[in-house]
């Protein structure tokens, strides 16, 4: 199985996934990434999934990654939000209260 199909998998197996695509040359991506695991003890609803884009490219031409970092979310395998690079997360916060909630 390759990286997307394990993508695929995953978002296709939990009613409500969450992807976190960043990249190693990315400074600000570690402090998002503890802002976003925050919000996951405060959701175990969510299931999140973490992506290191520079060892899975081809996950950018899938999921239209152009900038990192990226936060995706999928209810019922369905993309319903996007946050990148400039990540607000009080807008974050609305739709997981919105959709997972």
């Amino acid at each position: 199985m390759n990286k997307i199909e394990e993508i695929k998998e995953f978002i296709d197996s939990n009613e409500n996934a969450m992807l976190y695509i960043s990249s190693t040359m990315c400074s600000a991506c570690d402090s998002v990434y503890l802002k976003l695991g925050n919000i996951i003890e405060n959701n175990s609803n969510i299931k999140l999934m973490k992506i290191e884009i520079t060892e899975n490219q081809e996950v950018s031409g899938e999921y239209m990654v152009f900038t990192v970092p990226v936060i995706i979310l999928f209810k019922d395998g369905k993309e319903i939000h996007r946050e990148a690079r400039f990540v607000q997360f009080d807008r974050l916060n609305h739709y997981i209260d919105n959709y997972f909630n």
